[in-house]
């Protein structure tokens, strides 16, 4: 019998979805066996996307300079995990020099064992800790040309910590819903926004809900019953919205904000910046993950951490 076109396209997406199953701990074990190959002493730090590489990296470098390692990108904390179960699994010593940097989250290491070699943020994830009155005080001496007036910044920090309560409280019903899909195992039926327009309307001044409900913007799989739902929101009431909320959220908001502050500095619409000359211009390409991390807080325990990451023996 011939196949038929329509044959050939489940046929193949039964080996990408098969192909896609695999890749999680099959391809990336073969990619540390690569690495380990070209770099037998070096440590090797399984993080779980480009930006944790970067973020990291800023981190690294002020808590222990020194240290040579090569990072490993595992597309998530799935595949950071995969990769740490199947090296549990391993008989050949590969694990040795391999060390795991997973965010927290809403479901922590979803029933992986913890070992020395794991660093669990203690907050959601790393973007919690970028978003801060520190992280803004800094960029605004370094990147907004407001050094030697700590009376601007500081007037500007009162009003970033009342704006981002504020943008905190708007997404709480967001956080919800994906506590509850996390704490109950269900999944999401679409990827979670990046657009910020999609969850708030954000100003200078203010935040309010976006017009999209938040059943629209996170959705699950299958419904979760009422008597699923009550204990777990009783648990999420005792959580530190700064601190626990999702990270991401809190990231694509200080990115708006600083960006219509930098509208601000060039329009002068408020009192915000009256006396700061304008010399120079805001230095917007400098406002990335990159700046934000190298003025940071570290997560707590981080410093400790880092000092144990030896070479493989």
């Amino acid at each position: 019998m011939v196949a038929t076109l329509c044959d050939v396209a489940v046929i193949d997406a039964g080996v990408q979805k098969l192909s896609r199953s695999r890749d999680s701990s099959a391809v990336l074990k073969a990619r540390l066996i690569s690495l380990r190959s070209a770099l037998p002493c070096v440590p090797i730090l399984a993080v779980e996307g480009v930006d944790d590489k970067i973020i990291y990296a800023r981190w690294i470098g002020r808590l222990r300079s020194s240290l040579v390692y090569e990072p490993l990108i595992c597309r998530g904390k799935d595949g950071v995990l995969a990769l740490k179960a199947a090296l549990e699994r391993d008989q050949t010593g590969l694990e040795a020099g391999v060390y795991f940097f997973i965010d927290r989250d809403f479901d922590g290491l979803k029933g992986s064992s913890a070992s020395k070699s794991v660093f669990l943020t203690e907050g959601y994830s790393l973007e919690n800790y970028l978003v801060s009155p520190a992280v803004l005080d800094k960029t605004l001496i370094d990147l907004f040309h407001c050094d030697g007036r700590p009376d601007v910044r500081s007037k500007i920090v009162v009003e970033f910590e009342r704006v981002y309560a504020e943008f905190l409280s708007v997404t709480k019903q967001l956080n919800i819903r994906i506590y509850i899909a996390r704490k109950c195992g269900v999944k999401l039926n679409k990827t979670i926004t990046d657009k910020i327009s999609d969850i708030a309307q954000v100003s200078l001044g203010a935040v309010v809900a976006s017009n999209n409900d938040p059943s629209s913007i996170i959705t699950y799989i299958r419904e979760i019953s009422e008597d699923e739902i009550k204990n777990i929101i009783c648990q999420f009431g005792s959580l530190d919205p700064a601190k626990n909320f999702r990270g991401k959220f809190a990231l694509m908001f200080f990115r708006r904000w600083l960006d219509l502050l930098a509208d601000e500095f060039d329009a002068r619409q408020t009192d915000l910046f009256s006396d700061i000359k304008r010399v120079e211009k805001v230095r917007r390409k400098e406002l990335t993950i990159g700046h934000f991390a190298s003025c940071s807080d570290f997560p707590p325990g981080l410093d400790t951490f880092v000092q144990t990451i030896d070479a493989a023996a």
